[in-house]
């Protein structure tokens, strides 16, 4: 939504405009080449909404009430027939707070910093690490001080701390803690 508003010339606080921008989406979600991409009308954002900016954006516009519902509403919908893994800042506490299993993934600022780094670089941007975790803690900062939904670990969700874990051993503490509640269910 903020990448959105921003191509549109919309103030990132403006309720009514954003309200508009929202009935006007569709959402969708594409494997490409083995990767995950998002797809909104029609368009591949999916390497746009990966930069530090898009993700301040996005953290600016949640705290519009009426972004908040649109898009809960949406995720809703995407995750009616189960089977769904999400990821959001608020997806277990707001979005599916009865989903079966909630993993709150954490880390340090600097590592999630690092990792950002390397994300644009292969995106061939640059960027200086301070100001990238600069941003991250800003963002966290937003987020979990804003009075609608703010940014929190839900009170039963299993927290992994993936600071000194590489994308496979994250992957596969994961996938041992989706096996090890589908075999309790």
């Amino acid at each position: 939504m903020g990448l959105l508003a921003v191509e549109s010339g919309l103030a990132l606080d403006d309720a009514q405009g954003l309200a508009a921008m929202i009935s006007q989406l569709s959402f969708e979600f594409a494997w490409v080449e083995g990767e995950l991409h998002t797809v909104v009308n029609g368009r591949d954002v999916s390497g746009l909404i990966r930069t530090p900016t898009a993700a301040m954006n996005a953290s600016t516009v949640s705290k519009v009430g009426e972004v908040r519902e649109a898009l809960v509403a949406l995720q809703r919908a995407m995750g009616q027939r189960g089977g769904v893994v999400m990821e959001g800042r608020d997806i277990g506490t707001v979005v599916f707070p009865d989903a079966d299993l909630k993993i709150f993934l954490v880390a340090s600022a600097e590592v999630r910093g690092l990792r950002r780094l390397e994300q644009m670089r292969e995106r061939g941007q640059d960027g200086v690490l301070a100001d990238v975790v600069a941003e991250i803690q800003a963002r966290d900062h937003q987020d979990s001080t804003r009075a609608i939904a703010p940014l929190r670990a839900a009170d039963d969700a299993v927290q992994v701390d993936t600071s000194a874990l590489d994308v496979v051993e994250v992957r596969a503490e994961l996938l041992a803690l989706v096996r090890d509640k589908m075999q309790r269910s």
